[in-house]
């Protein structure tokens, strides 16, 4: 009996295997793998059956059959952003976590910091506002302006390039931590070789506002290490 239940326990983790590890060309029954993106002719991109500048947040809601938890973050720089986020997710058989950017105007977003109910420090410096609960109603209905996908496993450099393909652009932000960039394709993944992966969506039009970031990032780093150094 107990040979039989990790038999069962193992399952879902060898089809997954069977699916991750298949040759690339395998037609797959699966359709929210998060290599399976695809560009439209518009410049859209469409990634877990959601097209980022079209799809609305409550289709994300739909999709993943659970509510999300809204934050409303300002960054040092004042930047406002209005993000969504599924917890314990189950897309096509992998349990991860979702990011929606909800798409919004920095005055909307003033408007919404102007009316919170409560707001927290964040450990990155960032501040975090809690929505009214008729602002919540109102942002189900607005559109998805970029994904974050966050395995709960650790995704191996030769698995992101069999499935991925090679980067056209790596950026090192520290000794075990790289961006791989692929404009073309609305995608950044950040690869961690201590922690989990960062897969970052957006549509190939707006791929400069992921880029800007990742080169904030590396100049804090390295004015940091200079710092140090002194």
């Amino acid at each position: 009996m107990r040979i039989l239940k990790y038999t069962v326990l193992a399952l879902p983790v060898l089809i997954w295997l069977f699916w991750v590890l298949a040759p690339s060309d395998r037609t797959y029954r699966m359709t929210d793998l998060p290599w399976q993106h695809e560009v439209l002719a518009n410049g859209d991109l469409k990634v877990f059956g959601l097209t980022l500048g079209q799809s609305i947040l409550q289709e994300a809601r739909v999709k993943v059959a659970k509510p999300a938890s809204v934050g409303l973050f300002q960054n040092p720089d004042n930047e406002l952003a209005l993000e969504a986020y599924f917890e314990n997710v189950l897309l096509s058989g992998l349990r991860v976590g979702l990011i929606c950017e909800v798409e919004a105007t920095q005055a909307q977003l003033i408007e919404f910091a102007k009316r919170n109910v409560s707001r927290s420090p964040m450990p990155s410096g960032s501040l975090k506002y809690e929505l009214t609960e008729a602002d919540l109603n109102t942002i189900v209905d607005w559109k998805i302006r970029s994904l974050n996908y966050l395995p709960t496993i650790n995704w191996e450099p030769e698995l992101l390039l069999r499935r991925f393909g090679l980067p056209d652009e790596k950026i090192t932000l520290k000794e075990n931590i790289a961006y791989w960039l692929y404009p073309k394709q609305g995608l950044a993944i950040t690869v961690d070789d201590e922690g989990k992966e960062l897969m970052q969506y957006v549509r190939p039009a707006d791929f400069g506002r992921i880029r800007a970031e990742i080169e904030k990032q590396v100049a804090t780093e390295e004015k940091a290490a200079r710092e140090e150094s002194e």
